[in-house]
């Protein structure tokens, strides 16, 4: 697996460098670090903070690049150009309502990119606990699928979690917990049939996995699932696409979660 980490006119945090290196380490992947500048003066530390960055990582041999220019145009082309499998990039929280020019940039990425985006936190320091987000029928399978490779590699206790934002009046009328709707596997239906297939890709991966059905706004779930369990990485499947798909996650609700969640997010692209 190729990954590439970014930054752009700063430096990369030891957690999130560390946090890459074992991600590096447990799927055997080649890195790149990239600095990225609107500037070309002189004293510019792109150099020194790659040299120090690629340090850090010990024994994880690195490639580095520093570019200057529009940090979207030169983001973009360098994930086009070579191929990459994985984008990371650290989030930085400040005080504030309005989002920051580095956030901003991050947003347009996630639309734009071809291939998956990893978000880590500076509080990031961990791959333990991965929680994969399913959208309920194949168009997530791309997500189910990246994120089971990863969480298998890192060897990580996974759970598979399904939002329903309403809750089928059959299970009204019989009473049955929004959270413990087990005997949905055993009905002839999309949801059902989807979940067997993300079954099957977990064998693949020779995965142990726990099922979450949960009812609920879709964003509330996800983040009070992952905050109360304490999941390290949690593995979004997301269109940006105009069109009102059947799938997961659309570009709103993807936004509310890179902002409100405190864990590491990989975002996956999984329709046009």
């Amino acid at each position: 697996m190729k990954i590439i980490l970014f930054t752009v006119d700063q430096s990369f945090s030891v957690s999130v460098a560390a946090l890459t290196g074992e991600l590096i380490r447990a799927v055997n992947g080649i890195l790149t670090l990239a600095y990225l500048t609107a500037t070309n003066e002189s004293r510019d530390p792109g150099e020194f903070i790659l040299d120090q960055t690629s340090k850090l990582l010990g024994d994880i041999k690195v490639e580095r690049r520093r570019q200057e220019g529009d940090s979207l145009d030169e983001i973009m082309a360098l994930i086009k150009a070579e191929n990459y499998d994985l984008a990371v990039f650290e989030e930085r929280r400040r005080r504030g309502i309005f989002p920051t020019e580095q956030d901003s940039l991050v947003q347009k990425v996630i639309q734009h990119s071809p291939i998956p985006i990893l978000l880590l936190r500076q509080k990031s320091n961990k791959f333990e606990k991965v929680l994969i987000c399913s959208g309920g029928t194949n168009i997530s399978e791309p997500a189910i699928e990246l994120g089971a490779n990863i969480a298998s590699k890192l060897n990580a206790e996974t759970a598979l979690l399904h939002v329903e934002d309403k809750v089928p009046t059959i299970y009204r009328i019989a009473g049955v917990r929004n959270d413990k709707l087990s005997n949905i596997m055993s009905e002839d239906t999309p949801l059902a049939k989807h979940l067997h297939r993300c079954g099957e890709i977990f064998k693949e991966h020779d995965l142990k996995i726990e099922t979450l059905i949960k009812h609920g706004v879709v964003d509330e779930t996800i983040i009070d699932t992952a905050h109360k369990d304490n999941f390290d990485l949690v593995v979004l499947g997301a269109s940006w696409s105009r069109k009102k798909l059947a799938g997961f996650l659309m570009g709103d609700i993807t936004s509310e979660l890179i902002k409100r969640m405190n864990s590491a997010i990989l975002i996956v692209k999984t329709g046009i």
